[in-house]
């Protein structure tokens, strides 16, 4: 028979909502329909949006195609973990390593996004998302005061 743990008397209890906001990573709650519940401030200056911005989007926003196919997937895992690209509110792009667990508490999936690498630091001649995005916007004729470098 196991016995409920206790905290020692002398240790006060946990506010998880501010470790939930500081957390060092950014970190995502999300519905069954693919809404965000909740997101930290490193998930929301990622995403570069308001807590009340945040509550109006969905995965999807953020996300690249084929977003049915690998929610579908993480669903019947329960679990999520790789590279993907998050696309922020401006349309800027980011690498980020995903640890994702469904139903967290039923209902409210856990997603932790992660800095990536810069592909270049992992093999040589592979742009990172920034450079990218840099040589977009110069193929489409901005000038490098345009480009916030």
């Amino acid at each position: 028979m196991s016995v409920p743990v206790q905290p020692p008397p002398n240790i006060p209890p946990t506010d998880y909502a501010a470790v939930f906001e500081e957390a060092p990573e950014a970190m995502l709650l999300i519905g069954d329909d693919r809404s965000f519940l909740a997101g930290n401030r490193r998930a929301r200056e990622l995403l570069g949006v308001t807590s009340e911005e945040l509550l109006g989007m969905r995965v999807d926003d953020i996300s690249a195609d084929g977003i049915e196919e690998r929610w579908a997937a993480f669903r019947a895992d329960g679990v999520q973990h790789g590279s993907v690209i998050v696309r922020s509110r401006d349309g800027t792009e980011h690498a980020a390593e995903l640890s994702a667990r469904a139903d967290f508490e039923p209902g409210h999936h856990l997603a932790i996004l992660r800095p990536a690498l810069p592909p270049r630091a992992l093999e040589p001649g592979t742009l990172s998302a920034r450079e990218s995005e840099v040589l977009r916007m110069l193929a489409c004729g901005a000038t490098a005061s345009e480009i916030d470098v």
